[in-house]
């Protein structure tokens, strides 16, 4: 072979070479876009750029993949899950009660029903027991199986009051939450028995007055303010008196005043039926520091400071004459538009005016106030 046809041939082999180089090159960014590294498939990344190529090439645009519409299999719970939980919250009850009036005699032939509270893991809802209670007061309610028993009871005649009814079996709570029941020692619930009601005075007000007003006298009988007969006088004092409207964190005071006798905060009861005979104090102050409100944002310190007080009282007035039982309401800053600067009084009275402890209402014996 002549030097001119190697140098040709070796010229001709290099041009392959850099031809099939070229060629590689076009091809495997393509390549790389179409199939994920190693790398990739383990982390999931480059899955959704995979998922569109596919859903573009195999479905047209319009139709969405089925990957995509197929719903989230739902994993059920195991067999040992469901019989932990069933044993540990769907608990044998037993309980036993025992009704009596307020004046402590038992009270017979009541209707209780008994309200059970299940959750086994896979299924929940409420069963109803019913009983009644036997010539001393007593009940029983047995072969329940639940989370939680409520006890209502019903009777011709009497009153009651559901409150802290409802005894917990299930030992997801706390030990001291749990009832244990005891026939020796049965849970005593007491009924109120209706007596002879007496004509009340009833009423539901609203005060609106200027902030620096000073004592607001309130007559309970009539519902008037301002007058010389007054059975409340509420002071109400705020720092700053002129404020923005809707400020909040200023500090104030209200004190509340009875003349001629005193109040008795009711607290929670059952019953508010009868005023108390005696305990009754002439004054009673609440007293609301100011808070900063820009501490509070930098939780610098906790929100406690309130707007108005609510609470219910016992009252007795007039030299022992009026006997009354006062829902109150006492807001410093109850502006309903800007420069109003007005505080406000809220009551709600049921008052005896005849010197009896009596406030057992009936709303067909209402005595008119007048307007």
């Amino acid at each position: 072979m002549t030097t001119r046809r190697k140098a040709l041939l070796l010229v001709g082999i290099v041009a392959l070479l850099i031809a099939v180089l070229w060629l590689w090159r076009r091809q495997t960014p393509s390549m790389s876009r179409q199939q994920p590294s190693s790398e990739q498939v383990a982390t999931g990344a480059g899955a959704p750029n995979l998922a569109r190529t596919a859903a573009s090439v195999e479905q047209p645009a319009s139709q969405p993949t089925p990957a995509a519409s197929a719903p989230a299999p739902t994993q059920k719970p195991s067999v040992e899950l469901k019989r932990t939980f069933e044993t540990l919250n769907h608990r044998p009850i037993e309980f036993y009660g025992c009704a009596v009036d307020q004046f402590g005699v038992a009270v017979s032939g009541a209707d209780v029903t008994g309200s059970v509270i299940h959750n086994t893991g896979t299924a929940s809802g409420r069963r109803l027991a019913h009983t009644t209670t036997d010539a001393n007061g007593y009940f029983e309610f047995r072969a329940l199986e639940g989370q939680s028993l409520g006890i209502n009871l019903k009777k011709s005649g009497y009153e009651f009051n559901p409150r802290k009814t409802l005894f917990w079996y299930s030992y997801f709570e706390a030990d001291h939450k749990r009832h244990q029941p005891d026939p020796r020692n049965p849970v005593v619930f007491t009924l109120w028995k209706k007596q002879e009601t007496e004509p009340l005075v009833h009423y539901d007000k609203v005060w609106r007055f200027p902030a620096n007003a000073g004592p607001v006298r309130i007559n309970l009988v009539t519902g008037r303010i301002g007058g010389s007969d007054a059975d409340l006088v509420v002071t109400i004092s705020r720092t700053p008196l002129q404020m923005r409207y809707g400020e909040q964190g200023f500090a104030w005071t209200a004190i509340v005043d009875v003349e001629g006798g005193g109040l008795i905060r009711a607290g929670q009861r059952d019953y508010y039926n009868v005023a108390p005979e005696s305990g009754y104090v002439p004054r009673f102050e609440i007293t609301q520091d100011a808070q900063n409100t820009r501490d509070v944002q930098d939780e610098k310190t906790k929100w406690t400071w309130r707007e108005d007080f609510s609470d219910t009282f016992f009252v007795s007035s007039g030299n022992g004459k009026h006997f009354a039982r006062v829902a109150l309401r006492i807001r410093p800053n109850s502006d309903r538009k800007e420069g109003d600067n007005e505080s406000l009084i809220a009551a709600e009275v049921w008052l005896n005016p005849n010197r009896s402890r009596n406030l057992e209402f009936d709303p067909s014996k209402v005595i008119a106030t007048p307007r």
